[in-house]
């Protein structure tokens, strides 16, 4: 029955709230007051309501270390850094000093307010994300400062702790901050090893990873609990630690998102609107004002912190409020916060609930304030997109030749394939016209109804396409056209007889003769998310040809989707200005460059295995950037190369 209500309440509220303008995670918390003990009393808060509502914020947690764009951080670093201090210092100093000068509490007791006002809890962070929102800066921002002032929140309430129950601070800060350390390690270093292990060896079952995933999140937030911090710190951890591994745009992905908006985080946010209490609007006028003073501060700091951050770093209007709105919520360590100063009897039931009135305003208002400018942030950007054209061009054609490799090149379109594109992907099924064209064509079905459920679990549009032709890359090159397709991705199985290399070779040489599009020639041997480096190899006047700035983003886009630094190796002959020109591209990823000492030779280039993948930048034949030595390694593996994936890209040419 307890299941039944909450999911019936979680039902319920979107579809009643949808054309009133009203935030769903407000009416969530409201709908939390009304059936919680202090409303209709219709759901106790049980131990199975506080089991799914910490699942759930450790969910939120989780998910914020999932959508972190490492390349976003590195890029606006020092912003991140600084709004944090900021965004910690100046709801702690206000707090502070109104607790110690106004309600005339002891230092302890006033720190312990500070620290609860300079914390927050990032539960609009699934509208932002639904918005999509969850890449951009303002976000980025967010999720940096939230950690770093949450970090800085636990140590002190650590500290804190420790002088209250009367131990010896120093030794115990010392020994919590061993832990940490010996935590961290554990779980950045010795987790993904395992991880990639294990994705690689069950690529192909989704169920599996995805409670393998779960398990990694609850045991990092067991792991941290133990050593006496928050299991927030272990949740967020955890979501780092498999980000790499975890592409935005992938099955996986969009299973842990469903799962989590639809059933855990409204349960966490149920449960928060559980513990209010209305009554003390009446009944207690001190707790009535201590929560206005405490609500003026708190959301004034995390505004005023947001507004220097503006004039700092020169964001807009609509940055500045939406990551005003997103930093202003307090849920978890708040409430972890004030129970402690209740423990130690250092609070009263006025303070507890004032900060329950604290968790309700704060909360509504950062859901309202959120949504409000996140919609107008979005279009804000949507505006700005200078190549909205190229973005509806973002189309994949993958032709089936192997049906059982087709899911990895339908995996690869994915990751290639720009997020705020809306075109889908053509798998693109070729039946020889002869007799037996209908017994092909009934075989190729079920292949297209298999590609159609993959896609489906990734939320991306897919469509399904059947030839029937005499000639195999002519049937492709009309598809291309007729479709408008950016993009061909073409697999191999790496086999080098001379033979098939022939056979292959005269295939795709038909196919790059008769379109003039990118030609993606993929030979995958491990699921692409272990890869934890992009090894780049560029011929000389690859900046003239037409399709340069193209397959730029697409390294771009799969860089970011696998959270891989790039190492970029130049042909020795190549321009100054094309090795100034990728350095200013691939601004704001981790980015080595190097010349190939010898022409044409491949010598330089490390053994590799099966954490790197070989991007190789080709030509066709003819075009300026033609390089017989990089061409070949289309046709045969170099040894170097033959443990890891290999991608060789033919740019988009004109005739």
């Amino acid at each position: 029955m307890i299941f039944a209500v909450v999911l019936f309440i979680i039902l319920l509220v979107p579809v009643t709230l949808k054309k009133s303008g009203i935030p769903v995670i407000v009416g969530l918390i409201f709908a939390g007051i009304i059936i919680g003990p202090f409303g209709f009393n219709l759901i106790e808060k049980n131990d199975t309501i506080r089991l799914f509502s910490e699942v759930g914020l450790l969910y939120i947690m989780f998910l914020a270390g999932l959508e972190i764009e490492f390349s976003e951080v590195r890029k606006n670093s020092l912003q991140a850094i600084s709004f944090g201090l900021l965004t910690f210092m100046l709801p702690f100093a206000g707090g502070f000093a109104a607790a110690h000068y106004l309600f005339d509490f002891e230092i302890i007791a006033s720190t312990l307010i500070g620290i609860m006002l300079a914390s927050n809890t990032l539960i609009a962070l699934p509208a932002a994300s639904k918005l999509g929102l969850g890449k951009s800066r303002a976000v980025m921002t967010a999720i940096s400062g939230t950690i770093l002032a949450d970090t800085l929140v636990l140590v002190i309430l650590a500290f804190l702790i420790a002088l209250m129950s009367g131990g010896e601070s120093d030794w115990f800060i010392l020994i919590f901050i061993g832990k940490l350390v010996g935590f961290s390690a554990v779980v950045f270093y010795v987790f993904p090893k395992i991880s990639r292990w294990f994705f690689k060896a069950i690529a192909n079952d989704g169920s599996l990873q995805y409670i393998y995933t779960l398990t990694i999140l609850f045991i990092s937030s067991y792991g941290a609990e133990l050593i006496g911090a928050e299991p927030i710190i272990g949740a967020f951890f955890a979501g780092v630690a498999l980000n790499p591994l975890i592409p935005t745009n992938s099955t996986l992905m969009n299973r842990i998102d469903f799962v989590g908006n639809s059933l855990f985080i409204p349960f966490f946010l149920l449960s928060v609107g559980m513990l209010v209490n209305l009554k003390i609007l009446s009944e207690d006028t001190e707790a009535l004002l201590y929560a206005g003073i405490l609500i003026l501060i708190a959301v004034g700091g995390k505004w005023l912190a947001a507004w220097v951050n503006r004039i700092g770093f020169r964001t807009t209007y609509f940055e500045m409020q939406t990551l005003f709105g997103l930093t202003t919520a307090r849920a978890a360590a708040t409430l972890a916060i004030v129970i402690v100063g209740v423990n130690y009897n250092v609070f009263g039931d006025d303070i507890f609930n004032a900060t329950i009135l604290l968790i309700l305003a704060s909360s509504l208002i950062s859901s309202s304030v959120t949504e409000r400018y996140g919609k107008r942030l979005l279009k804000d950007e949507a505006d700005k997109l200078p190549q909205r054209a190229e973005l509806e061009s973002n189309r994949f054609l993958v032709p089936i030749a192997n049906p059982k490799n087709i899911e990895k090149l339908i995996d690869l379109a994915i990751l290639l394939k720009d997020q705020k594109s809306r075109s889908p992907i053509y798998p693109l099924a070729i039946v020889k016209d002869d007799h037996e064209v209908e017994t092909r064509l009934a075989k190729h079905q079920p292949i297209l109804e298999r590609i159609a459920k993959q896609s489906a679990a990734s939320d991306v549009s897919v469509q399904g396409i059947t030839r029937v032709d005499v000639n195999i890359p002519t049937a492709i090159a009309r598809a291309s056209v007729e479709l408008g397709v950016s993009d061909i991705i073409l697999g191999w199985s790496g086999k080098s007889s001379k033979e098939i290399s022939k056979f292959f070779g005269n295939m795709l040489d038909m196919i790059l003769s008769n379109t003039q599009t990118t030609v993606i020639v993929s030979h995958l041997i491990h699921p692409c998310n272990i890869t934890k480096e992009i090894i780049i190899l560029i011929p000389q006047h690859a900046e003239l040809e037409s399709g340069y700035r193209h397959w730029i983003q697409l390294i771009k886009q799969l860089a970011s989707q696998l959270t891989a630094s790039l190492h970029l190796y130049l042909a020795s002959d190549a321009s100054v200005e094309l090795e100034q020109s990728l350095k200013e591209a691939f601004k704001g990823h981790k980015t080595k460059m190097n010349r190939v000492t010898k022409k044409d030779s491949l010598e330089d280039i490390p053994l590799m295995g099966e954490k790197q993948m070989m991007v190789v930048i080709n030509a066709r034949k003819h075009a300026i950037s033609y390089t017989p030595v990089f061409y070949q390694l289309t046709y045969q593996l170099h040894p170097s190369f033959s443990e890891s994936n290999l991608l060789s890209i033919y740019p988009r040419q004109f005739s």
